[in-house]
């Protein structure tokens, strides 16, 4: 069998610490589509360095980042509200800059999903907010939104109305003691009213990930938008060149649980 080797060119930014993982499948060529993984308060994008073999999308690139503010054994986002305005502003201004190198990388904002837990997907909600692309979608774990006053006014504003033309989905636990299922579902009745388009599914489970049920449904729901495009087989990707360049040197995490901030 003849084998034809696709050089698979590596992203890179000085925005924030990460870690780009490149598709390794055999299925999908020329078009490229992209994760973008926010860690939880106190974590790290160490705990996130399987994320693609998790959810089984090995046609996707991956870029994991960290926080950039360090928080007990690993990172944050923000800080604690009520004072956050500043470091969210921050952060948000960083993230939208991000996208803006993905595209002229080559990556268009409908091929990229955001998908973050707790913090993480509130930051990443917050992007998604105020941005005036459509993504692939945005994905929140065990999380929550931080509403401003005005919000719903952006479907109506070409400059932040990305919101509004991207998919999003939340899942969340019914047995979470961090961010409650009370606050969970009116930030949803809030996201409904505003008419996001929006789905909302509940898992039994605390704070962290159910490896069983969450992540296969949060895998079904990214194929729905995403269909698995099947390439010749004798197509293989090789990186042009090493992955581990931008590396952190900082501690195996788990996901750990936080307070809402």
């Amino acid at each position: 069998m003849r084998y034809y080797f696709e050089i698979v060119s590596l992203f890179f930014t000085t925005l924030f610490d990460f870690e780009f993982l490149p598709r390794r499948s055999r299925f999908s060529r020329g078009r490229r589509r992209l994760g973008i993984v926010l860690h939880g308060k106190g974590d790290s994008l160490d705990a996130y360095r399987n994320i693609q073999s998790e959810l089984g999308l090995f046609d996707f690139d991956f870029l994991v980042l960290n926080g950039p503010t360090k928080f007990v054994g690993g990172f944050k986002w923000i800080n604690d509200e009520p004072r956050h305005a500043t470091s969210l502003g921050v952060v948000r201004d960083q993230l939208l800059a991000l996208v803006e190198e993905l595209k002229e990388f080559g990556y268009a904002t409908e091929d990229i999903f955001w998908m973050g837990h707790s913090q993480g997907g509130r930051v990443a909600a917050d992007v998604v907010m105020h941005s005036p692309d459509a993504f692939l979608g945005v994905i929140a774990v065990s999380s929550y939104v931080g509403f401003f006053d005005g919000w719903a006014l952006g479907s109506s504003d070409e400059s932040a109305n990305g919101a509004w033309r991207t998919p999003w989905l939340f899942t969340h636990g019914t047995d979470d003691k961090i961010i409650t299922l009370r606050e969970i579902r009116n930030d949803i009745r809030e996201l409904t009213r505003g008419k996001i388009p929006l789905t909302y599914k509940e898992f039994s489970k605390g704070h962290d990930f159910d490896y069983d049920h969450e992540i296969p449904y949060i895998r079904s729901w990214i194929r729905k938008l995403a269909p698995l495009v099947r390439a010749p087989l004798s197509t293989v990707s090789v990186p042009s060149v090493d992955t581990s360049l931008q590396r952190p040197s900082v501690p195996q995490a788990s996901l750990v649980d936080e307070v809402r901030s």
